[in-house]
């Protein structure tokens, strides 16, 4: 097939149970086919996780994915991509992705790996060093065992060399947690799903990487090699003009305050993700992956530093909108926040699940009068404006403590518990809570944009925005590094894009394109890898017509890899990878039921306008979806024309055959 540019050519498989490392070549077709990430993690897991494999068995799989345009310098390149079955997915896990920034996958790539699978149980705690040229080495971790997250980083930094890149586990992980967090640096994470669990079950305490290559030295030793970096460097330029201007951040720009706290710290912009063009909101907001340092605590006596990144700067403070069922609104001094924030990273806790779950779950509740401190199993007051209760339930969570068994659950088992109201739980569907739908942390979220995300949160395997969403409310509200449109400029983007001013007019009409393409396009997004909160570029506010430039990870594959695909053709793959996620769902026992429990969720009223759901036209337009996507309107399932036309004759083969 020819060489393979932006690839390393190699994945580590890792056996725990017998302490056995396997250096496999990748496979060139799933390369070409899947592209890599997301798209390769869901084929390998087709081909080796079977349908009812447990979460915390040996025989589930942690799957961690890099892909051709990782580790090169191709804008918002550095995420990784991590699959398996899930612990936190409710009432039954099931196999679903997770991703994080930081430098991880970028220091494995230079490694010599394009992923790892690891497989199998250890029965004492172990770790993974990854090091040098396709060397790995499973080491002992007695003494790592019961660290923080952090603390564990810089161990083994100690023992490896300071340019030691670590993933980790914390406490929560190690308690089998269902909302435990694999974390690198002070804010990455592999947040959804739970894998900090499964690690945990594996006794598996880290990967470390320690590469001493940057990535031009790299490429001169031909593991990793850019077909024209040329080319690449002017598509570099590209984005910075239309994420940025081409121009530095004046720092007028900089937010003075947070919730009504003054910001009164120094703080330097700190890129989630390796090779990031775009510095989130351009600098307008906190949580736009600021570096804070020692910021002095009066609560906790410490001067604490750290980054602020996606749910994190919640905890410094939050209000719900007008309409919600009950008015709830904290706010802690900016450092202290960052203690807490910081301490659910050492701990492992998924903060998503934590704050925008559970803990407003509670809030809601006590405000209503629903529920008392003693009916929760708290001895101390549900008090969200003191940040000792935060570290309080925070620690309760990771060591299995009291009420703290019941969070480690995630949301909706410790609601289901503790009798908390359905419609005060922010909970969603299959365990995960509230984002892009209006009800919850994302209350803003309006009527008739929630349409969309209904559709999304329907027929994903987890929350859909965390990695296909983002660009939806990018273009309405003028999010991460775009202004306001103006109307016309929005009028006329979304025409071009989805083919229709319905797709964010009031009403059910013209919803179903924009749900597809974003999926199909969130399928690349994790694969090649670029950062969702950046591409696809469909806005910028440097052009005239507010255009972006949505070809963009088209021409930046064709740079690194060689491969010359139109953005069509690359959307194609995307539509692939889904349905092969889909048919893996529907091989677990997945229909058109399980999509359908988003309904009561929306049919509560959304917390600006109160508009419900209406369940006989989101019926209607599920049928819609469901014919645009070539699948059986009534099973959900992908049809086998369907899946032949998209190349996926092995799995046309096994599911008819089978009948799952």
């Amino acid at each position: 097939m020819g060489k393979l540019y932006g690839y390393a050519g190699k994945i580590l498989r890792v056996n725990l149970t017998n302490q056995k490392i396997i250096i496999e070549n990748l496979n060139e077709k799933y390369a070409r086919d899947y592209i890599g990430g997301r798209g390769i993690i869901a084929r390998i897991a087709w081909d080796e996780l079977k349908p009812g494999v447990d979460p915390f068995s040996p025989d589930n799989k942690l799957i961690f994915m890099t892909g051709p345009l990782t580790g090169i310098l191709s804008p918002g390149s550095g995420r990784t991509a991590l699959g398996g079955i899930a612990p936190q997915v409710y009432p039954r896990p099931w196999f679903t992705r997770s991703n994080s920034g930081g430098r991880f996958g970028p220091e494995l790539k230079y490694c010599g790996f394009d992923g790892i699978i690891i497989e199998g149980a250890s029965e004492k705690p172990v770790y993974l060093w990854i090091h040098d040229e396709r060397q790995a080495d499973i080491l002992d971790a007695e003494n790592l065992w019961g660290m923080d997250t952090f603390t564990t980083q810089r161990e083994l930094a100690k023992i490896h060399g300071s340019e030691t890149i670590s993933i980790a586990i914390g406490p929560a992980g190690e308690r089998l947690a269902r909302i435990a967090t694999i974390n690198s640096g002070s804010g990455n994470a592999f947040g959804q799903g739970g894998f900090g669990a499964v690690m945990g079950s594996k006794k598996l305490k880290a990967i470390a990487v320690t590469s001493k290559r940057n990535a031009k030295e790299v490429n001169e030793t031909g593991i990793l090699e850019v077909a024209d970096p040329k080319r690449l460097f002017k598509l570099w330029q590209k984005t910075l003009k239309l994420l940025q201007g081409g121009k530095a951040i004046p720092e007028e720009h900089l937010p003075t305050s947070y919730d009504g706290v003054e910001i009164k710290y120094p703080r330097k912009f700190h890129a989630c993700t390796h090779a990031c063009p775009g510095l989130c909101s351009r600098g307008r907001f906190i949580w736009s992956s600021f570096m804070w340092k020692d910021l002095p605590s009066k609560v906790f006596h410490v001067n604490e530093s750290g980054t602020t990144m996606c749910i994190g700067p919640y905890f410094m403070g939050f209000e719900t909108e007008a309409a919600a069922p009950a008015h709830v609104k904290w706010s802690l001094e900016f450092a202290d926040g960052l203690v807490v924030k910081n301490l659910s990273d050492k701990l492992g806790i998924n903060q998503w699940d934590f704050i925008g779950g559970i803990a407003l779950a509670m809030f809601l509740c006590r405000c209503k009068g629903l529920k008392t401190e003693k009916d929760l199993g708290l001895d101390c007051p549900i008090n969200p404006n003191d940040p000792n209760f935060w570290a309080k339930m925070l620690y309760m969570a990771a060591y299995r403590q009291g009420i703290g068994d019941y969070i480690a659950e995630g949301t909706a088992r410790a609601a289901e518990k503790l009798g908390i109201p359905d419609e005060l739980v922010p909970h969603v569907t299959c365990g995960y809570t509230e984002h892009g739908a209006g009800r919850g942390v994302w209350g803003f979220f309006e009527y008739p944009y929630w349409i969309v995300g209904a559709l999304l949160w329907a027929t994903d395997n987890r929350d859909p925005f965390a990695d296909t969403g983002h660009t939806y409310p990018r273009i309405i509200y003028g999010t991460h590094y775009v202004g306001p449109l103006k109307p016309e400029q929005l009028k006329n983007l979304v025409r071009r894009l989805w083919g229709t001013e319905e797709a964010i007019a009031e009403g059910y009409e013209g919803k179903v394109a924009p749900a597809i393409w974003m999926q199909n396009r969130g399928c690349l997004t994790s694969s090649l890898p670029t950062d969702d909160y950046c591409f696809p570029i469909v806005a910028s506010s440097f052009t005239e017509d507010g255009f972006g430039d949505p070809s963009l990870e088209a021409q930046l594959y064709a740079a690194v890899t060689g491969i010359e695909y139109t953005a069509e053709q690359l959307d194609k793959i995307g539509e692939r990878i889904f349905n092969l996620e889909r048919a893996i769902a529907v091989r677990e026992g997945r229909t058109r039921k399980d999509d359908e429990r988003v309904i009561p969720f929306f049919k509560r009223p959304n917390w600006t306008r109160r508009v419900t759901l209406d369940e006989e036209k989101f019926k209607k337009l599920l049928d819609e979806y469901y014919k645009a996507r070539g699948w059986d309107p009534e099973t959900g399932w992908p049809l086998k024309e369907k899946l032949l036309e998209l190349g996926l004759d092995y799995v046309a083969n096994e599911l008819y055959k089978k009948r799952y």
